[in-house]
């Protein structure tokens, strides 16, 4: 199986995959979880030109850095991605299993996924948006955040605690 597009920093994508000056994408979706992925399914399957930029070095988002006591028995079906289920249960590790189910998602459908690739920021560029990334500037209609919570959790504030 091969390995799904990547983007080295550097802006090896946006020489080979950028489009024409002037041109923009019709949609970015920050983050390649199972957010990410499942809108980036949809935008495929609605034949949108479109990418997908992870900050992660590999495929499986928050899964990859699960505890390694959860196994597949106790996922119950939460990773299924649109078009595919996950393994059947087991009781192997789920911070393995899930991201070579993602990595073989990606290739299976071919999504235009670059990483690792940090969104810096994006801003408003007159109808559209200006995504800035670790990799260089990309110009989109559309964008999804599709980012997680797993760098920057929330963490509620007790009294007492």
């Amino acid at each position: 199986m091969s390995e799904s597009p990547r983007l080295s920093v550097g802006g090896e994508w946006f020489a080979t995959h950028r489009p024409a000056s002037g041109a923009v994408l019709e949609s970015v979706v920050i983050g390649a979880g199972q957010a990410g992925l499942s809108a980036a399914y949809e935008l495929k399957r609605r034949g949108k030109d479109f990418a997908v930029f992870d900050s992660n070095e590999g495929a499986g988002g928050a899964w990859q850095h699960r505890w390694d006591s959860l196994t597949m028995d106790d996922v119950h079906g939460v990773a299924d991605l649109p078009g595919s289920q996950a393994p059947a249960v087991s009781s192997e590790r789920s911070n393995q299993i899930i991201p070579a189910y993602f990595a073989e998602y990606e290739e299976r459908y071919q999504l235009p996924v670059f990483r690792p690739v940090r969104v810096l920021s994006v801003e408003s560029a007159e109808k559209n948006l200006l995504v800035l990334t670790s990799a260089g500037d990309v110009l989109t209609q559309t964008l999804v955040n599709a980012t997680g919570t797993w760098d920057c959790p929330f963490i509620p504030r007790y009294p007492g605690a």
